[in-house]
């Protein structure tokens, strides 16, 4: 592998394991990234105790992509909070909020 191909996360210096996933080593590119985590002993333990080692990096994949997600549709939200044009329309659009008072056709 060339010299800084390789990418290593640490997220805490408690417990450290290693995900290896197949490679396609062709240069840097890759279809998978071997990627090192630090994360806290009990993490740890739970995380090996529930997740079969066939699904690890998976689960972790999955994980990862849920949180990524996550912030980028609060900064989605944060950014139309912040839209002044936005907020005139929602303001427009609340006050056709009156209730509607029906009458009853004889």
């Amino acid at each position: 592998m060339r010299e800084g191909c390789a990418n290593h996360f640490n997220l805490s210096k408690r417990f450290h394991f290693e995900f290896t996933s197949a490679r396609f080593l062709l240069g840097c590119s890759s279809a998978f990234m071997q990627v090192t985590l630090d994360i806290p002993d009990r993490l740890a333990k739970k995380f090996f105790s529930t997740t079969p080692a066939r699904r690890r990096s998976s689960a972790v994949a999955r994980l990862l992509r849920a949180e990524f997600r996550r912030k980028e549709l609060t900064a989605a939200c944060l950014a139309a909070n912040r839209d002044v044009q936005l907020n005139r329309e929602v303001e427009s659009w609340q006050s056709f909020d009156e209730p509607v008072v029906e009458t009853t056709e004889s």
